[in-house]
């Protein structure tokens, strides 16, 4: 019997070890969150950073900003609309990147942009990225535009951001990229 003694000492304070071990070590990383942004009466959810900043806008409003507390670091814009009578949401999309893809060569880094496909479930889209060749002061050096169409509406957002938003701007990115879409709010 004097012998287990130890043994259940040893072990007890193994636990004891263990557990002030689990107790300081860093908690696992919660799901992140969700929020719903509502953008010309439609909902909008999407996977959300806390450190993001809704910038008020009407109720009624087709377009909502979110950025981060320093906007010069990321800044997004989306509009929420319909897909104009006749066209498909093909055709559509293809204009919407036909355009920015035109604008964005203009002052552009690179030489030529690639249009990539994005979007999940019922939304499909589309995004164009490019480099500011000379951002001036509170400008953002890179901007990515992207479109996505469910039934007949349409979500085209615009995300800006400069090197110090770059993580941010990832995050933002996927968030897009995956967000969910329901009409009437």
């Amino acid at each position: 019997m004097p012998r287990q003694k130890p043994r259940i000492a040893f072990l007890a304070g193994a636990l004891a070890l263990a557990g002030s071990i689990a107790w300081g070590a860093d908690p696992q990383p919660a799901s992140p969150a969700v929020k719903v942004l509502t953008v010309g009466g439609a909902s909008l959810s999407l996977s959300w950073d806390p450190k993001w900043i809704v910038s008020d806008s009407a109720p009624d409003a087709d377009s909502a900003e979110f950025h981060t507390a320093d906007p010069l670091q990321m800044s997004v814009q989306l509009s929420v609309g319909q897909i104009p009578s006749g066209a498909a949401p093909e055709a559509f999309r293809s204009y919407v990147m036909d355009k920015a893809s035109k604008e964005f060569l203009e002052q552009s880094v690179e030489k030529s942009l690639d249009v990539k496909p994005i979007g999940s479930g019922e939304l499909r889209g589309s995004k164009v990225c490019a480099t500011d060749r000379a951002p001036k002061p509170k400008e953002y050096k890179y901007v990515c535009q992207g479109v996505l169409t469910g039934g007949d509406a349409a979500v085209i957002f615009t995300l800006l951001y400069n090197d110090s938003g770059k993580a941010a701007a990832a995050k933002a990115a996927s968030a897009l990229e995956a967000l969910q879409f329901s009409k009437g709010a």
